[in-house]
C-alpha cells in the first residue's frame, strides 16, 4: 500500500551524520543516546560535547573521547532537559 510506505517514509527519516560545532545530549534514561555521540564525537563529527540535565551516563558524567583530549562539558544542576532549552 503506497499510503502506508509515505507514512513510513516521512516518520522514519534516515539522515547520515554531517560535521556540526556541538553535539548536544539531552537528559534520558537510555544509554544509547550519550554512546553514540561518543561515537560521533570520537568519528570527529563534533569538536565539543555538552550534556544537559540528568543524562543516561550510568557513571554520572559523560565519557565522550575516552582520553586526555575529551572536550565535553556538562550541565546537571537541572532536574529536566526543558529547563535548558
Amino acid at each position: 500500500m503506497r499510503i502506508i510506505n509515505d507514512i513510513t517514509d516521512f516518520i522514519f527519516v534516515s539522515d547520515e551524520p554531517c560535521k556540526v560545532d556541538l553535539i548536544v545530549v539531552v537528559g534520558g534514561s537510555y544509554p544509547q543516546v550519550p554512546e553514540k555521540a561518543a561515537e560521533l564525537y570520537r568519528k570527529g563529527f563534533a569538536p565539543y560535547v555538552l550534556t544537559t540535565g540528568r543524562y543516561s551516563c550510568k557513571l554520572g558524567r559523560f565519557r565522550g573521547a575516552g582520553d586526555k583530549t575529551d572536550k565535553s562539558a556538562s550541565e546537571n544542576r537541572s532536574a529536566r532537559t526543558i529547563y535548558n532549552v
